[in-house]
């Protein structure tokens, strides 16, 4: 994102700004086409007889849509629309200035791409720390599973290896969902346990993966906050 600001919008877009918002848009993009790659193969696996390939394909295909809607409805609705009652409530720039602030902060800290989110008002959002947070972490290993699943048959020669690779994408697919079902739930304490609730209720609304990870109460347990 480049965008020349005019006075005075420049003293609330600074390049500074500018950057979150493109680590933002990154993200955004990313799990949009991860999502639009696995809804394509469905004219291509529609008429597979592999039940285990089917199964695998409804299940990242599963995971991406909550995911994107998540990120669309639960984090960047949620948080506009907190932003634009701010914004017609005041003429005061400085006000202003902090409200953008706070939607900011917000946005990036429930998409993952800061380990904490500030509710102070002073947010500094000057360096994103989407590395060290190991929900981050986790979508990006399950994006990457996604991909390898999409480009399956440039490297699958025959059935036999389509097999190989199906049981080990099976494998790594039900590894990395457990470690975010038990990172989920072991930052339900956290000030960002509003919103990961939000997420795992998406995920797991019928305990179904939970029950896979062994965790169905403590899933529970955090869903009744």
């Amino acid at each position: 994102l480049k965008y020349d600001f005019k006075w005075p919008l420049h003293l609330l877009f600074t390049p500074e700004v500018l950057a979150r918002y493109n680590d933002m848009f990154r993200l955004l993009l990313r799990i949009k086409k991860t999502q639009h790659d696995l809804h394509m193969l469905w004219m291509t696996y529609k008429q597979s007889t592999s039940f285990s390939m089917c199964q695998l394909h409804n299940k990242l295909m599963f995971l991406m849509d909550n995911l994107q809607h998540y990120m669309q409805a639960d984090v960047l609705e949620t948080n506009f629309s907190r932003f634009m009652d701010a914004v017609n409530k005041t003429n005061d720039f400085e006000k202003l200035k902090k409200a953008h602030a706070e939607f900011l902060a917000d946005v990036l800290s429930q998409s993952f791409l800061t380990v904490t989110s500030s509710s102070s008002g002073e947010s500094d959002y000057s360096e994103t720390d989407s590395i060290n947070n190991p929900v981050f972490c986790n979508i990006m290993e399950l994006i990457k599973l996604c991909h390898s699943f999409c480009s399956m048959r440039e490297v699958a020669s025959d059935k036999e290896a389509e097999n190989y690779y199906i049981r080990g994408y099976s494998d790594r697919f039900n590894k990395l969902v457990k470690q975010l079902m038990q990172l989920l739930v072991s930052l339900r304490d956290r000030p960002c346990g509003v919103y990961l609730a939000r997420l795992l209720m998406r995920l797991d609304y019928n305990r179904w993966l939970s029950g896979e990870a062994q965790l169905t109460q403590s899933v529970t347990n955090m869903l009744r906050y």
